[in-house]
């Protein structure tokens, strides 16, 4: 009798464990007759109405759509992480990009061997066209410029981010070289025989922007955020000028500057 009532109750709590993992996911989609596939497994198709609701294991969940042609070639697709809370009901809605204009913004972006960096080409607010970056560079506080890149989606990928100082730095390009770039116990920049050791172009008639604008075209001659804060002040966040190359800090809240995306590997 001890033992039946013992298997019971393992059995109760295995099932509850299984159930308290899980999380629902709700997609939605630009498209209907999309299939879904979770972990490279397709799961499901949606309907009429581009919808689907899922019971997934809770935690980061890689999701893909694809929409295929009559004779089964993909013909728009779309893939992202996201993250399903445990016990929770989270919907993500999806825009299905064809193949060609994934194969245009391949193009987009920039991977860098040295760093293991892929940089979008544009700042955020411009467009790539195919072959240079079109529109006006949008200007956006510290606050903003991390939500945009937690839920940008582009050329396929959804892990952009606002890159570090030093990552935004290593794109700065001076064309008679530059100062390094140190900090102080202060958690402002050093000064090594009464220079700022900011990472500053040397000499005066350098080019400007201070990038190479084969690889980023259009580039404003202005300040971007990273994402590292300043020690020194709460409110204060780094960035980078591609004026003088140099870095600086300022009231995350109060200023507005520009924006380029970036993710790990390519």
């Amino acid at each position: 009798m001890f033992k039946k009532m013992f298997v019971l109750l393992f059995l109760s709590f295995t099932v509850t464990m299984s159930v308290a993992g899980q999380g629902e996911l709700i997609i939605t989609a630009s498209q209907k007759g999309a299939e879904v596939f979770i972990g490279g497994e397709k799961v499901a198709v949606l309907g009429d109405d581009a919808k689907t609701v899922l019971q997934v294991v809770s935690g980061d969940v890689e999701v893909e759509l694809k929409k295929l042609s009559a004779n089964g070639e993909e013909i728009f697709s779309a893939k992202r992480t996201v993250f399903v809370g445990k016990n929770s009901s989270t919907k993500y809605h999806f825009e299905l990009i064809s193949s060609l204009t994934q194969k245009r913004l391949a193009k987009a972006t920039l991977y860098d061997e040295k760093t293991n960096l892929t940089w979008m080409r544009c700042s955020l607010g411009q467009s790539w066209n195919g072959k240079t970056c079109t529109g006006k560079a949008g200007k956006y506080n510290w606050t903003e410029a991390k939500r945009l890149a937690k839920n940008k989606t582009y050329a396929g990928h959804s892990n952009w981010r606002l890159p570090t100082r030093m990552e935004l730095h290593s794109i700065v390009y001076c064309s008679k070289g530059r100062r390094g770039i140190k900090l102080a116990s202060n958690g402002k920049t050093a000064k090594i025989n009464g220079k700022d050791q900011d990472g500053r172009c040397l000499g005066e008639n350098y080019q400007r922007p201070t990038i190479n604008t084969r690889k980023f075209p259009n580039t404003p001659d202005s300040f971007y955020w990273s994402s590292s804060p300043y020690a020194g002040n709460r409110d204060g966040a780094w960035g980078v000028s591609f004026y003088n190359g140099n870095v600086n800090y300022y009231h995350s809240s109060y200023y507005h500057f520009h924006v380029r995306l970036v993710r790990s590997g390519q």
